[in-house]
């Protein structure tokens, strides 16, 4: 497809393809160095919608990155399908795969060190294939137009090693939309920076992509990150998605042990459900004793657990009114952490972790203190035990 010599580089998701990208029974397969196959991507099927921004997200090992690589064409699947705005691009059937348009931004950044900041971002546009060239006039254009969207004019004849972090992974994606790419591709861009950078960076990376409508597929192992960025989450394990949904969903109503867990700090209690009449909320045995559950999202015939998040639960010093799910129990430990303090709580042979915001808890509930402590039904949810 030809592209118009046009340089407004704003896009909105509506202007943008109605394709997005969409992936069928996509495997990746690799042999490690002692001669064991290992597949890292397994039989995955996944539809973005054209300006949607997707997280891949998942522990170190978990394939998120071989599937981003397979979308970027830098490697080839042994089986499925992917399509890019509608087209082909691979295909495991036929056993062929075409160029691809897609940005990418590594987290190495990959700029050419002999490059000013402008001819970084000029590069893939004078490189471009010839039907799709740009004049030196629009290059130009295009690139003044791009480093000023990216904060880069006064840094705009620097070269990379006169750059901070933020300010190199910048021209990485100002060069990755430089060609104006519906799809751009993200591998961890941000894991090199520090903090504070990280956090604007976020915070402008979303703002840009919501500006020029490019379908986005990021890919990170920060939770923080991807629940701040992303409109919806696909949690990777061993290859495989085992839950999609949007931040809050994946955050609320994890699927799995597995989910609760790796996506925030929950409380993980095995539970054997206890048979109640159906006026009463679902109860379950666990460590604790019983606990009384308002959310279940797993057959009760599978191996089960009692999640709850860390900020969901209450402490007191002083034994509370009748109240469901309550105990008590001694602090193990405290850690003053801003907003709130993590206590640590021995409730039996239980170890509990609880973030509480400073209301409700007292100064004087240090090690070894009697503490009573509780969540509310609405606050716990069952799930799969996938362990």
């Amino acid at each position: 497809m030809t592209r118009p010599a046009s340089v407004d580089v704003r896009r909105t998701p509506e202007a943008a393809s109605a394709d997005g990208i969409e992936i069928a029974g996509l495997t990746k397969r690799f042999t490690d160095d002692r001669g064991v196959e290992v597949i890292a991507v397994d039989n995955v099927s996944l539809r973005v919608p054209a300006g949607e921004f997707l997280v891949l997200l998942g522990p170190s090992g978990c394939g998120k990155t071989t599937l981003l690589r397979c979308l970027a064409g830098l490697e080839t699947p042994e089986a499925g399908n992917i399509k890019l705005a509608g087209r082909t691009v691979f295909d495991g059937a036929r056993g062929n795969a075409r160029t691809r348009r897609v940005g990418m931004v590594f987290q190495n950044y990959a700029l050419w060190p002999h490059m000013t900041v402008e001819e970084n971002v000029a590069y893939p546009l004078r490189n471009a294939p010839r039907a799709d060239r740009l004049g030196k006039a629009d290059i130009r254009k295009r690139v003044h137009e791009l480093v000023e969207l990216t904060r880069l004019k006064e840094q705009a004849s620097r070269k990379p090693a006169q750059l901070s972090g933020g300010q190199q992974q910048r021209v990485a994606l100002a060069r990755a939309m430089a060609s104006g790419s519906e799809v751009v591709l993200f591998d961890e861009p941000l894991s090199n920076i520090d903090a504070k950078v990280r956090e604007a960076l976020r915070l402008e990376l979303r703002t840009m992509q919501r500006r020029l409508g490019f379908t986005a597929v990021y890919v990170t192992h920060d939770q923080t990150e991807a629940l701040e960025l992303a409109d919806r989450i696909a949690v990777i394990r061993d290859g495989k998605i085992v839950q999609l949904g949007r931040p809050d969903e994946i955050y609320r109503e994890p699927a799995t042990r597995y989910v609760a867990d790796f996506v925030g700090t929950s409380n993980l209690l095995p539970a054997t459900p206890i048979p109640v009449d159906d006026a009463q909320l679902p109860q379950f045995e666990t460590e604790l004793g019983v606990v009384a559950v308002a959310n279940v999202r797993a057959e009760t015939d599978e191996r089960l657990v009692v999640a709850s998040r860390a900020h969901s639960w209450w402490i007191r010093a002083a034994e509370p009114e009748a109240a469901p799910n309550s105990w008590r129990g001694e602090v193990v430990s405290s850690a003053y952490l801003g907003w709130y303090t993590e206590f640590v709580v021995r409730v039996g042979s239980v170890l509990l972790r609880i973030w509480d915001d400073h209301a409700s808890s007292p100064r004087d509930l240090r090690e070894g203190s009697v503490a009573w402590v509780g969540v509310s039904p609405e606050n716990c949810v069952v799930v799969r035990d996938d362990g």
